[in-house]
Protein backbone atom coordinates (compact mmCIF):
# COMPACT_ATOMS: atom_id res chain seq x y z
CA UNK A 1 0.00 0.00 0.00
CA UNK A 2 1.15 3.52 -0.72
CA UNK A 3 1.45 5.53 2.35
CA UNK A 4 0.95 8.87 3.20
CA UNK A 5 4.44 9.75 4.14
CA UNK A 6 5.38 10.13 1.04
CA UNK A 7 3.75 13.24 0.57
CA UNK A 8 6.76 15.26 1.25
CA UNK A 9 9.41 13.96 -1.41
CA UNK A 10 6.46 14.26 -3.79
CA UNK A 11 5.83 17.70 -3.19
CA UNK A 12 9.64 18.41 -3.19
CA UNK A 13 9.63 17.93 -6.53
CA UNK A 14 6.68 18.94 -7.42
CA UNK A 15 5.06 22.67 -8.12
CA UNK A 16 1.73 23.07 -7.14
CA UNK A 17 -0.24 25.03 -10.15
CA UNK A 18 -3.91 25.81 -10.89
CA UNK A 19 -4.95 24.22 -14.33
CA UNK A 20 -4.10 26.85 -16.97
CA UNK A 21 -7.54 28.05 -18.29
CA UNK A 22 -5.86 27.87 -21.78
CA UNK A 23 -6.48 23.55 -21.51
CA UNK A 24 -5.44 22.03 -24.35
CA UNK A 25 -7.61 20.27 -26.62
CA UNK A 26 -8.01 17.08 -28.26
CA UNK A 27 -9.74 16.78 -31.53
CA UNK A 28 -12.01 13.53 -32.58
CA UNK A 29 -12.97 13.66 -36.73
CA UNK A 30 -16.53 12.62 -37.28
CA UNK A 31 -16.45 13.14 -41.19
CA UNK A 32 -14.05 14.06 -44.06
CA UNK A 33 -14.58 15.28 -47.65
CA UNK A 34 -13.26 12.63 -50.24
CA UNK A 35 -13.70 9.60 -47.38
CA UNK A 36 -16.09 7.09 -48.21
CA UNK A 37 -19.77 7.75 -46.82
CA UNK A 38 -21.08 4.97 -44.57
CA UNK A 39 -23.97 2.93 -45.88
CA UNK A 40 -24.35 4.41 -48.87
CA UNK A 41 -23.44 2.57 -52.78
CA UNK A 42 -19.71 1.46 -53.70
CA UNK A 43 -17.47 4.30 -54.46
CA UNK A 44 -19.82 7.05 -52.74
CA UNK A 45 -17.93 9.78 -50.86
CA UNK A 46 -18.63 13.02 -48.95
CA UNK A 47 -18.38 15.84 -50.49
CA UNK A 48 -19.76 18.69 -47.96
CA UNK A 49 -21.76 18.96 -44.74
CA UNK A 50 -24.46 20.90 -42.79
CA UNK A 51 -24.47 22.18 -39.78
CA UNK A 52 -23.31 19.46 -36.73
CA UNK A 53 -25.47 19.04 -33.65
CA UNK A 54 -23.46 17.49 -30.25
CA UNK A 55 -25.55 15.88 -27.61
CA UNK A 56 -24.95 15.14 -24.44
CA UNK A 57 -23.46 11.81 -24.82
CA UNK A 58 -21.08 13.64 -27.21
CA UNK A 59 -22.55 12.00 -30.03
CA UNK A 60 -22.79 13.63 -33.68
CA UNK A 61 -25.81 14.15 -35.94
CA UNK A 62 -25.45 15.99 -39.63
CA UNK A 63 -26.43 16.03 -43.05
CA UNK A 64 -23.93 15.17 -45.15
CA UNK A 65 -23.68 15.83 -49.02
CA UNK A 66 -22.84 12.70 -51.02
CA UNK A 67 -21.09 12.06 -54.12
CA UNK A 68 -21.74 8.72 -55.98
CA UNK A 69 -20.00 7.40 -58.47
CA UNK A 70 -22.86 8.47 -60.85
CA UNK A 71 -22.45 11.66 -60.20
CA UNK A 72 -25.51 12.57 -58.86
CA UNK A 73 -25.28 14.15 -55.59
CA UNK A 74 -27.47 12.62 -52.83
CA UNK A 75 -28.45 14.48 -48.80
CA UNK A 76 -28.46 12.38 -45.98
CA UNK A 77 -29.12 12.40 -42.49
CA UNK A 78 -26.01 10.78 -40.40
CA UNK A 79 -26.05 10.03 -36.28
CA UNK A 80 -23.15 8.76 -34.51
CA UNK A 81 -23.74 5.43 -32.87
CA UNK A 82 -21.99 2.50 -31.03
CA UNK A 83 -21.01 1.47 -34.62
CA UNK A 84 -19.80 4.67 -36.34
CA UNK A 85 -21.51 6.78 -38.93
CA UNK A 86 -24.98 5.68 -39.59
CA UNK A 87 -27.14 7.12 -42.38
CA UNK A 88 -31.18 7.41 -41.24
CA UNK A 89 -32.40 9.08 -43.95
CA UNK A 90 -32.13 10.72 -47.34
CA UNK A 91 -33.85 12.53 -50.06
CA UNK A 92 -36.22 10.16 -51.82
CA UNK A 93 -37.24 8.02 -48.56
CA UNK A 94 -40.63 7.45 -47.82
CA UNK A 95 -40.95 8.35 -44.52
CA UNK A 96 -43.55 7.73 -41.95
CA UNK A 97 -47.08 9.61 -42.07
CA UNK A 98 -45.90 11.29 -45.46
CA UNK A 99 -47.80 8.39 -47.35
CA UNK A 100 -46.07 8.40 -50.99
CA UNK A 101 -44.65 11.46 -50.84
CA UNK A 102 -40.52 10.95 -51.00
CA UNK A 103 -38.15 13.00 -49.50
CA UNK A 104 -37.78 16.70 -51.14
CA UNK A 105 -35.05 18.59 -48.64
CA UNK A 106 -34.33 19.43 -44.98
CA UNK A 107 -34.73 22.59 -43.81
CA UNK A 108 -33.54 24.99 -40.81
CA UNK A 109 -34.11 28.20 -42.50
CA UNK A 110 -36.36 29.41 -45.22
CA UNK A 111 -35.35 28.62 -48.80
CA UNK A 112 -34.20 31.44 -49.44
CA UNK A 113 -31.29 31.33 -47.22
CA UNK A 114 -30.08 28.29 -49.08
CA UNK A 115 -31.67 25.38 -46.80
CA UNK A 116 -30.48 23.04 -48.95
CA UNK A 117 -27.16 21.45 -47.57
CA UNK A 118 -27.81 23.12 -43.91
CA UNK A 119 -30.36 20.59 -42.48
CA UNK A 120 -30.45 21.29 -38.73
CA UNK A 121 -31.07 18.18 -36.79
CA UNK A 122 -31.58 18.47 -32.89
CA UNK A 123 -30.69 16.56 -30.20
CA UNK A 124 -32.78 15.73 -26.91
CA UNK A 125 -31.18 15.17 -23.23
CA UNK A 126 -32.91 11.07 -24.23
CA UNK A 127 -30.85 10.47 -26.98
CA UNK A 128 -33.30 10.60 -29.45
CA UNK A 129 -32.97 13.08 -32.74
CA UNK A 130 -35.32 15.31 -34.24
CA UNK A 131 -35.51 16.45 -38.09
CA UNK A 132 -37.18 18.85 -40.27
CA UNK A 133 -38.14 18.02 -43.84
CA UNK A 134 -40.00 19.08 -47.13
CA UNK A 135 -42.00 16.13 -49.18
CA UNK A 136 -43.01 16.82 -52.72
CA UNK A 137 -45.04 14.62 -54.96
CA UNK A 138 -46.12 15.56 -57.96
CA UNK A 139 -45.61 19.55 -57.20
CA UNK A 140 -47.68 19.62 -54.03
CA UNK A 141 -45.39 20.00 -51.21
CA UNK A 142 -45.84 19.13 -47.60
CA UNK A 143 -44.02 19.61 -45.03
CA UNK A 144 -43.08 17.67 -41.04
CA UNK A 145 -41.14 17.26 -38.20
CA UNK A 146 -39.63 13.50 -37.33
CA UNK A 147 -38.21 11.83 -34.41
CA UNK A 148 -35.28 9.24 -34.56
CA UNK A 149 -35.95 7.20 -31.69
CA UNK A 150 -32.36 5.92 -29.82
CA UNK A 151 -32.90 2.00 -31.65
CA UNK A 152 -32.67 4.04 -34.74
CA UNK A 153 -36.70 4.25 -35.86
CA UNK A 154 -38.05 7.38 -37.56
CA UNK A 155 -41.59 8.13 -35.99
CA UNK A 156 -43.10 11.30 -37.47
CA UNK A 157 -44.09 14.05 -34.98
CA UNK A 158 -46.05 16.43 -37.21
CA UNK A 159 -47.34 16.93 -40.70
CA UNK A 160 -49.17 18.73 -43.03
CA UNK A 161 -52.78 18.16 -42.55
CA UNK A 162 -52.67 16.20 -39.04
CA UNK A 163 -55.54 17.36 -36.93
CA UNK A 164 -55.36 19.28 -33.92
CA UNK A 165 -57.23 17.61 -30.76
CA UNK A 166 -60.06 18.99 -29.91
CA UNK A 167 -60.36 21.19 -32.45
CA UNK A 168 -61.68 21.02 -36.39
CA UNK A 169 -58.20 22.56 -37.24
CA UNK A 170 -55.32 21.18 -38.95
CA UNK A 171 -51.98 22.32 -38.83
CA UNK A 172 -48.72 22.79 -41.45
CA UNK A 173 -44.96 22.87 -39.83
CA UNK A 174 -44.31 25.85 -41.45
CA UNK A 175 -41.10 27.00 -42.58
CA UNK A 176 -40.56 30.97 -42.55
CA UNK A 177 -42.02 31.88 -38.76
CA UNK A 178 -39.72 34.27 -37.14
CA UNK A 179 -39.59 34.17 -33.54
CA UNK A 180 -39.40 37.32 -31.20
CA UNK A 181 -36.58 36.04 -29.51
CA UNK A 182 -34.28 36.24 -32.51
CA UNK A 183 -36.35 37.86 -35.51
CA UNK A 184 -33.13 37.65 -37.52
CA UNK A 185 -33.76 33.72 -38.24
CA UNK A 186 -36.29 31.34 -39.46
CA UNK A 187 -36.69 29.46 -36.31
CA UNK A 188 -39.12 25.99 -37.47
CA UNK A 189 -39.21 24.11 -34.18
CA UNK A 190 -37.21 23.30 -30.82
CA UNK A 191 -36.59 20.55 -28.46
CA UNK A 192 -36.60 20.36 -24.83
CA UNK A 193 -34.08 18.17 -22.62
CA UNK A 194 -36.73 15.63 -22.75
CA UNK A 195 -37.77 15.34 -26.22
CA UNK A 196 -40.99 17.75 -26.11
CA UNK A 197 -41.55 19.92 -29.47
CA UNK A 198 -42.51 23.01 -29.97
CA UNK A 199 -42.95 24.39 -33.48
CA UNK A 200 -44.80 27.31 -35.47
CA UNK A 201 -47.60 26.16 -37.58
CA UNK A 202 -50.07 27.37 -40.38
CA UNK A 203 -53.51 26.37 -39.95
CA UNK A 204 -56.35 25.38 -41.85
CA UNK A 205 -60.05 24.48 -41.05
CA UNK A 206 -63.39 26.23 -40.33
CA UNK A 207 -63.16 29.73 -39.46
CA UNK A 208 -59.84 29.94 -40.32
CA UNK A 209 -58.41 33.22 -42.34
CA UNK A 210 -55.59 36.13 -42.03
CA UNK A 211 -56.18 37.03 -38.61
CA UNK A 212 -56.31 33.47 -37.00
CA UNK A 213 -53.99 31.37 -39.31
CA UNK A 214 -50.79 31.16 -37.12
CA UNK A 215 -50.17 28.77 -33.97
CA UNK A 216 -47.88 27.71 -31.57
CA UNK A 217 -47.94 23.41 -31.50
CA UNK A 218 -46.67 21.26 -28.50
CA UNK A 219 -46.40 18.02 -29.17
CA UNK A 220 -45.32 16.37 -25.78
CA UNK A 221 -42.82 13.96 -25.56
CA UNK A 222 -43.43 10.45 -26.45
CA UNK A 223 -46.70 10.90 -27.93
CA UNK A 224 -48.41 12.07 -31.07
CA UNK A 225 -51.08 14.05 -29.89
CA UNK A 226 -50.55 17.68 -30.53
CA UNK A 227 -51.78 20.74 -28.04
CA UNK A 228 -52.56 24.13 -29.59
CA UNK A 229 -50.29 26.51 -27.23
CA UNK A 230 -51.46 29.45 -28.31
CA UNK A 231 -53.06 30.89 -31.78
CA UNK A 232 -53.41 34.52 -33.46
CA UNK A 233 -56.15 36.08 -32.28
CA UNK A 234 -56.54 34.83 -29.21
CA UNK A 235 -56.95 37.13 -26.04
CA UNK A 236 -53.84 38.24 -24.11
CA UNK A 237 -54.59 36.61 -20.56
CA UNK A 238 -56.08 39.49 -18.13
CA UNK A 239 -56.54 41.66 -21.63
CA UNK A 240 -59.52 40.22 -23.09
CA UNK A 241 -59.66 43.52 -25.84
CA UNK A 242 -56.77 42.87 -26.65
CA UNK A 243 -55.22 39.73 -29.02
CA UNK A 244 -51.80 38.20 -29.65
CA UNK A 245 -50.10 36.94 -32.71
CA UNK A 246 -47.53 34.28 -31.47
CA UNK A 247 -43.94 33.09 -32.69
CA UNK A 248 -41.76 30.14 -31.56
CA UNK A 249 -40.68 30.39 -28.36
CA UNK A 250 -39.41 27.04 -26.24
CA UNK A 251 -40.18 24.09 -24.12
CA UNK A 252 -38.89 23.68 -21.04
CA UNK A 253 -38.07 20.34 -18.88
CA UNK A 254 -41.24 20.36 -17.20
CA UNK A 255 -43.24 20.86 -20.76
CA UNK A 256 -43.98 24.83 -19.86
CA UNK A 257 -44.14 26.42 -22.97
CA UNK A 258 -42.62 30.00 -24.02
CA UNK A 259 -43.55 32.11 -26.63
CA UNK A 260 -43.25 35.80 -27.32
CA UNK A 261 -46.43 37.60 -29.00
CA UNK A 262 -46.96 40.83 -30.82
CA UNK A 263 -50.59 42.12 -29.27
CA UNK A 264 -52.95 44.28 -30.93
CA UNK A 265 -55.73 46.35 -29.67
CA UNK A 266 -56.61 49.86 -29.72
CA UNK A 267 -55.56 52.71 -27.50
CA UNK A 268 -51.82 53.02 -26.47
CA UNK A 269 -51.08 49.22 -26.76
CA UNK A 270 -51.12 48.89 -30.22
CA UNK A 271 -48.67 46.89 -31.58
CA UNK A 272 -47.02 45.66 -28.01
CA UNK A 273 -45.10 42.95 -27.23
CA UNK A 274 -45.12 40.10 -24.78
CA UNK A 275 -43.47 37.08 -23.11
CA UNK A 276 -46.13 34.56 -22.37
CA UNK A 277 -45.91 31.14 -20.53
CA UNK A 278 -48.20 28.03 -21.15
CA UNK A 279 -48.15 25.65 -17.96
CA UNK A 280 -48.19 21.46 -18.44
CA UNK A 281 -52.72 22.62 -16.53
CA UNK A 282 -53.08 24.12 -19.80
CA UNK A 283 -53.18 27.87 -18.03
CA UNK A 284 -51.37 31.18 -20.07
CA UNK A 285 -50.20 33.62 -18.17
CA UNK A 286 -48.31 36.95 -19.30
CA UNK A 287 -44.31 36.83 -17.62
CA UNK A 288 -43.15 39.99 -19.30
CA UNK A 289 -44.53 43.08 -20.88
CA UNK A 290 -42.70 45.61 -22.94
CA UNK A 291 -45.88 48.59 -21.90
CA UNK A 292 -45.09 48.13 -18.03
CA UNK A 293 -42.74 50.21 -16.47
CA UNK A 294 -39.12 48.08 -15.87
CA UNK A 295 -38.34 47.19 -12.18
CA UNK A 296 -36.19 50.11 -10.69
CA UNK A 297 -37.11 52.82 -13.23
CA UNK A 298 -39.68 55.63 -12.32
CA UNK A 299 -42.89 54.95 -13.94
CA UNK A 300 -43.15 55.73 -17.83
CA UNK A 301 -39.75 54.12 -18.15
CA UNK A 302 -40.85 50.88 -20.44
CA UNK A 303 -38.61 48.35 -22.87
CA UNK A 304 -38.89 49.11 -26.72
CA UNK A 305 -37.76 46.11 -28.95
CA UNK A 306 -36.66 42.99 -26.80
CA UNK A 307 -35.21 39.75 -27.42
CA UNK A 308 -35.25 36.70 -24.50
CA UNK A 309 -33.50 33.61 -23.38
CA UNK A 310 -35.63 30.81 -21.26
CA UNK A 311 -33.71 27.95 -19.41
CA UNK A 312 -34.35 24.60 -19.57
CA UNK A 313 -35.67 25.70 -15.58
CA UNK A 314 -37.60 28.00 -16.75
CA UNK A 315 -35.72 30.77 -16.26
CA UNK A 316 -36.26 34.17 -17.84
CA UNK A 317 -33.39 36.60 -19.27
CA UNK A 318 -34.75 39.57 -21.55
CA UNK A 319 -32.59 41.91 -23.25
CA UNK A 320 -34.05 45.11 -25.02
CA UNK A 321 -34.28 48.92 -25.58
CA UNK A 322 -35.58 51.36 -22.53
CA UNK A 323 -37.27 53.96 -23.63
CA UNK A 324 -38.85 56.94 -21.57
CA UNK A 325 -38.22 59.90 -19.49
CA UNK A 326 -34.53 60.46 -18.14
CA UNK A 327 -33.13 57.46 -20.43
CA UNK A 328 -30.00 58.50 -23.07
CA UNK A 329 -28.70 57.10 -26.05
CA UNK A 330 -25.80 56.05 -22.97
CA UNK A 331 -28.37 54.25 -21.15
CA UNK A 332 -31.15 52.89 -22.82
CA UNK A 333 -30.37 49.15 -23.48
CA UNK A 334 -30.62 46.93 -20.41
CA UNK A 335 -30.05 42.51 -19.62
CA UNK A 336 -32.44 41.29 -16.92
CA UNK A 337 -33.04 38.14 -15.71
CA UNK A 338 -35.37 36.71 -13.04
CA UNK A 339 -32.92 34.07 -11.83
CA UNK A 340 -32.90 35.11 -8.10
CA UNK A 341 -36.58 33.95 -7.43
CA UNK A 342 -37.92 37.50 -7.01
CA UNK A 343 -38.96 38.58 -10.47
CA UNK A 344 -37.62 40.27 -13.60
CA UNK A 345 -33.87 42.44 -12.17
CA UNK A 346 -31.76 44.38 -13.75
CA UNK A 347 -28.37 43.16 -14.70
CA UNK A 348 -26.44 44.95 -16.69
CA UNK A 349 -26.88 47.86 -18.34
CA UNK A 350 -25.42 50.55 -20.76
CA UNK A 351 -23.33 53.22 -18.75
CA UNK A 352 -22.73 51.01 -15.88
CA UNK A 353 -18.98 50.57 -15.22
CA UNK A 354 -16.99 48.29 -16.40
CA UNK A 355 -15.50 46.04 -13.70
CA UNK A 356 -12.08 45.60 -12.86
CA UNK A 357 -11.34 48.55 -15.66
CA UNK A 358 -10.36 52.48 -14.82
CA UNK A 359 -13.23 54.75 -13.72
CA UNK A 360 -15.52 55.64 -16.82
CA UNK A 361 -14.65 52.57 -18.66
CA UNK A 362 -18.57 51.76 -19.48
CA UNK A 363 -20.74 49.50 -21.00
CA UNK A 364 -21.39 51.77 -24.51
CA UNK A 365 -23.74 49.15 -26.32
CA UNK A 366 -24.55 46.11 -24.72
CA UNK A 367 -25.13 43.02 -27.20
CA UNK A 368 -28.08 40.32 -27.04
CA UNK A 369 -27.66 38.92 -23.49
CA UNK A 370 -27.59 34.98 -23.07
CA UNK A 371 -28.39 32.38 -20.16
CA UNK A 372 -27.12 28.88 -19.50
CA UNK A 373 -29.06 26.34 -17.56
CA UNK A 374 -27.08 26.83 -14.29
CA UNK A 375 -27.96 30.85 -14.73
CA UNK A 376 -24.66 32.15 -16.35
CA UNK A 377 -25.06 35.41 -17.98
CA UNK A 378 -23.11 36.41 -20.50
CA UNK A 379 -22.87 39.21 -23.60
CA UNK A 380 -21.10 41.00 -26.37
CA UNK A 381 -20.14 44.62 -24.99
CA UNK A 382 -18.29 47.72 -26.60
CA UNK A 383 -16.91 49.59 -23.81
CA UNK A 384 -16.69 53.32 -23.73
CA UNK A 385 -12.88 54.36 -24.15
CA UNK A 386 -10.95 56.53 -21.11
CA UNK A 387 -8.05 58.04 -21.00
CA UNK A 388 -6.39 54.65 -20.38
CA UNK A 389 -8.32 52.39 -21.87
CA UNK A 390 -9.16 52.60 -25.72
CA UNK A 391 -12.44 51.55 -27.15
CA UNK A 392 -13.26 48.05 -27.37
CA UNK A 393 -15.69 45.34 -27.95
CA UNK A 394 -15.61 42.32 -25.49
CA UNK A 395 -17.64 39.06 -24.93
CA UNK A 396 -17.97 39.42 -21.51
CA UNK A 397 -19.12 36.11 -19.53
CA UNK A 398 -19.35 35.87 -15.17
CA UNK A 399 -16.69 33.76 -13.53
CA UNK A 400 -17.65 33.33 -9.38
CA UNK A 401 -20.98 34.65 -8.12
CA UNK A 402 -22.01 37.35 -10.24
CA UNK A 403 -18.45 38.86 -10.94
CA UNK A 404 -18.27 39.64 -14.69
CA UNK A 405 -15.16 38.89 -16.70
CA UNK A 406 -14.16 40.55 -20.45
CA UNK A 407 -13.12 36.12 -21.80
CA UNK A 408 -12.36 37.71 -25.44
CA UNK A 409 -11.41 40.77 -25.91
CA UNK A 410 -10.77 42.74 -29.65
CA UNK A 411 -6.90 42.99 -29.57
CA UNK A 412 -6.05 40.49 -27.65
CA UNK A 413 -2.95 37.81 -28.46
CA UNK A 414 -3.62 34.09 -27.67
CA UNK A 415 -0.81 32.38 -26.10
CA UNK A 416 -1.25 29.53 -28.32
CA UNK A 417 -0.90 31.47 -31.51
CA UNK A 418 1.97 33.70 -33.13
CA UNK A 419 1.92 37.08 -31.01
CA UNK A 420 0.96 39.30 -34.35
CA UNK A 421 -2.17 37.40 -34.14
CA UNK A 422 -4.94 39.16 -32.92
CA UNK A 423 -8.69 38.76 -32.01
CA UNK A 424 -9.83 41.33 -34.73
CA UNK A 425 -13.45 40.79 -34.20
CA UNK A 426 -17.11 38.65 -33.29
CA UNK A 427 -19.95 37.14 -35.09
CA UNK A 428 -23.33 38.16 -33.46
CA UNK A 429 -26.73 37.83 -33.94
CA UNK A 430 -29.69 40.12 -32.01
CA UNK A 431 -33.53 40.77 -32.95
CA UNK A 432 -32.57 43.40 -35.43
CA UNK A 433 -29.10 42.26 -36.69
CA UNK A 434 -28.45 38.89 -38.69
CA UNK A 435 -24.85 39.41 -38.73
CA UNK A 436 -23.37 35.54 -37.52
CA UNK A 437 -23.71 32.45 -35.22
CA UNK A 438 -24.67 33.60 -31.59
CA UNK A 439 -22.61 33.09 -29.05
CA UNK A 440 -24.17 30.24 -26.89
CA UNK A 441 -24.13 28.75 -23.52
CA UNK A 442 -24.10 24.97 -22.83
CA UNK A 443 -26.07 23.90 -19.99
CA UNK A 444 -23.17 23.56 -17.73
CA UNK A 445 -22.44 27.19 -18.71
CA UNK A 446 -19.83 26.85 -20.69
CA UNK A 447 -19.99 30.12 -23.57
CA UNK A 448 -18.88 29.49 -27.21
CA UNK A 449 -18.65 32.15 -29.70
CA UNK A 450 -17.35 32.53 -32.98
CA UNK A 451 -14.18 35.56 -33.34
CA UNK A 452 -12.22 36.52 -36.15
CA UNK A 453 -8.34 36.29 -36.21
CA UNK A 454 -6.09 38.99 -37.86
CA UNK A 455 -2.41 37.93 -39.16
CA UNK A 456 -0.63 40.40 -40.97
CA UNK A 457 -0.91 40.03 -44.88
CA UNK A 458 -3.82 37.66 -44.41
CA UNK A 459 -7.85 38.05 -44.82
CA UNK A 460 -9.19 37.76 -41.90
CA UNK A 461 -10.60 34.44 -40.51
CA UNK A 462 -12.75 32.96 -37.96
CA UNK A 463 -11.67 30.56 -35.52
CA UNK A 464 -13.92 29.25 -32.41
CA UNK A 465 -13.70 30.05 -28.83
CA UNK A 466 -14.80 28.60 -25.47
CA UNK A 467 -14.10 29.05 -22.04
CA UNK A 468 -14.29 26.75 -19.03
CA UNK A 469 -15.88 29.82 -17.29
CA UNK A 470 -13.02 31.76 -16.11
CA UNK A 471 -11.28 34.70 -17.55
CA UNK A 472 -9.50 33.99 -20.36
CA UNK A 473 -10.87 31.95 -23.36
CA UNK A 474 -9.60 28.79 -24.98
CA UNK A 475 -9.19 27.52 -28.29
CA UNK A 476 -12.28 25.43 -29.46
CA UNK A 477 -10.77 24.42 -32.24
CA UNK A 478 -7.29 25.21 -32.60
CA UNK A 479 -6.07 26.41 -36.26
CA UNK A 480 -2.98 24.07 -36.58
CA UNK A 481 -5.24 21.69 -35.02
CA UNK A 482 -4.55 17.62 -36.76
CA UNK A 483 -6.96 16.03 -38.11
CA UNK A 484 -7.04 12.64 -40.22
CA UNK A 485 -7.77 13.09 -43.95
CA UNK A 486 -8.25 10.97 -47.02
CA UNK A 487 -4.57 12.09 -47.79
CA UNK A 488 -3.00 11.76 -44.24
CA UNK A 489 -3.42 13.95 -41.06
CA UNK A 490 -3.53 18.03 -42.61
CA UNK A 491 -4.00 20.80 -39.89
CA UNK A 492 -7.46 22.80 -39.72
CA UNK A 493 -6.77 26.22 -41.22
CA UNK A 494 -10.19 27.40 -40.77
CA UNK A 495 -13.18 26.84 -38.30
CA UNK A 496 -16.73 28.20 -38.43
CA UNK A 497 -19.09 27.72 -35.35
CA UNK A 498 -22.64 27.17 -36.60
CA UNK A 499 -25.35 27.00 -34.31
CA UNK A 500 -26.32 27.15 -31.14
CA UNK A 501 -26.61 22.82 -30.45
CA UNK A 502 -22.80 22.78 -31.20
CA UNK A 503 -21.77 22.70 -28.24
CA UNK A 504 -22.70 20.38 -25.23
CA UNK A 505 -22.36 19.97 -21.24
CA UNK A 506 -18.47 18.87 -21.27
CA UNK A 507 -17.41 21.31 -22.64
CA UNK A 508 -16.79 19.58 -26.19
CA UNK A 509 -17.86 21.59 -29.47
CA UNK A 510 -19.14 20.26 -32.55
CA UNK A 511 -17.74 21.80 -35.81
CA UNK A 512 -17.15 22.04 -39.03
CA UNK A 513 -13.32 22.82 -40.40
CA UNK A 514 -11.39 23.11 -43.09
CA UNK A 515 -7.88 21.88 -43.20
CA UNK A 516 -4.89 21.98 -45.80
CA UNK A 517 -1.82 20.69 -46.59
CA UNK A 518 -0.39 24.39 -47.41
CA UNK A 519 -2.23 27.92 -48.21
CA UNK A 520 -2.44 27.18 -52.37
CA UNK A 521 -3.95 23.02 -51.43
CA UNK A 522 -7.19 22.22 -51.97
CA UNK A 523 -8.93 21.75 -48.75
CA UNK A 524 -11.19 19.18 -46.66
CA UNK A 525 -14.41 20.00 -45.23
CA UNK A 526 -14.73 17.89 -42.00
CA UNK A 527 -16.68 17.50 -38.97
CA UNK A 528 -14.70 17.82 -36.05
CA UNK A 529 -15.27 17.50 -31.96
CA UNK A 530 -13.00 19.16 -30.15
CA UNK A 531 -13.61 18.45 -26.17
CA UNK A 532 -11.28 19.74 -23.28
CA UNK A 533 -8.26 17.13 -23.21
CA UNK A 534 -8.21 15.04 -19.50
CA UNK A 535 -6.33 16.15 -16.62
CA UNK A 536 -5.20 13.19 -15.02
CA UNK A 537 -3.61 14.45 -12.28
CA UNK A 538 -6.46 16.07 -11.10
CA UNK A 539 -7.80 13.19 -9.27
CA UNK A 540 -10.16 15.56 -7.23
CA UNK A 541 -11.18 17.03 -10.12
CA UNK A 542 -11.92 20.65 -8.27
CA UNK A 543 -9.58 22.17 -11.45
CA UNK A 544 -6.98 23.02 -9.99
CA UNK A 545 -3.63 20.43 -9.25
CA UNK A 546 -2.89 21.06 -5.52
CA UNK A 547 -1.56 18.67 -2.49
CA UNK A 548 -5.40 17.94 -2.34
CA UNK A 549 -5.00 15.82 -5.12
CA UNK A 550 -2.52 12.97 -3.99
CA UNK A 551 -4.79 12.60 -0.81
CA UNK A 552 -7.48 11.80 -3.67
CA UNK A 553 -5.51 9.40 -5.66
CA UNK A 554 -4.33 7.61 -2.60
CA UNK A 555 -8.18 7.22 -2.57
CA UNK A 556 -8.46 6.32 -5.65
CA UNK A 557 -5.85 3.50 -5.34
CA UNK A 558 -7.19 2.10 -2.44
CA UNK A 559 -10.48 1.50 -4.11
CA UNK A 560 -9.40 0.79 -7.39
CA UNK A 561 -10.86 3.56 -8.88
CA UNK A 562 -10.42 4.82 -12.75
CA UNK A 563 -8.46 7.77 -11.07
CA UNK A 564 -5.71 5.55 -9.98
CA UNK A 565 -5.09 4.73 -13.87
CA UNK A 566 -2.39 7.21 -14.28
CA UNK A 567 -0.14 5.50 -17.15
CA UNK A 568 -3.71 4.44 -18.98
CA UNK A 569 -2.32 0.92 -19.39
CA UNK A 570 -5.79 0.01 -17.88
CA UNK A 571 -4.69 -1.40 -14.60
CA UNK A 572 -4.30 0.51 -10.71
CA UNK A 573 -0.97 -0.33 -10.01
CA UNK A 574 1.84 0.72 -8.03
CA UNK A 575 3.20 2.24 -11.17
CA UNK A 576 0.83 4.84 -11.15
CA UNK A 577 2.16 6.49 -8.48
CA UNK A 578 5.25 7.75 -10.65
CA UNK A 579 2.75 8.13 -13.33
CA UNK A 580 0.98 10.69 -10.92
CA UNK A 581 3.93 12.28 -10.34
CA UNK A 582 4.88 12.80 -13.75
CA UNK A 583 1.28 13.68 -14.42
CA UNK A 584 1.08 16.33 -11.74
CA UNK A 585 4.52 18.15 -12.53
CA UNK A 586 4.01 18.36 -16.27
CA UNK A 587 0.37 20.13 -15.10
CA UNK A 588 -2.52 20.81 -17.52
Amino acid sequence: MIRVMLVASVFAAATPSAIAEAQSRVYRTVAVGGEPAPGMPAGSTFSGFGRPTIGPAGRVAFVGIVAPPAGDREIVLYRETDAGLEPIVAYGDLLPGAGTDPLLDFYYAAPDRNALRRGFPQQAGNGELFFYGATNNYDVTRRGIWRVTVDGVVEKVAYTGDPIPGTDLAAEPYTNRSSIRSEGTSEIFNVSSNGDVLYVADLEGPGVNSSNDRAVILVPAGGDQPVLAAREGDPVPGQPSLTLSPGLGSVTADGTVYFGAVVSGAGPVSERLRVLRRLPDGTTEVVFSNDETLPGFPPGVTMGEFSYDVTDGGHLLVTGDIEGPGITPDTDRAIYSDRRGNGLELEYRQGMQVPGFPAGAYYRWLVEGYMSDDLTIGFIAEVRATATTPEFRAFFTEHGPLQVNPVITEGDTLPWLAPNIVIDGFEWQTSSENIGPRPVFSPAGYPAMEAELYEPGLDPYPIVLTSDGGSSPILGVEIGAIIETPIGPLPVYRAAFDIEHGINASNAIATRVSARQDPWSDSYGAIVVSRPAPCLADTNNDGELTPADFNAWITAYNSRSAACDQNADGACTPADFSAWILNYNTGC
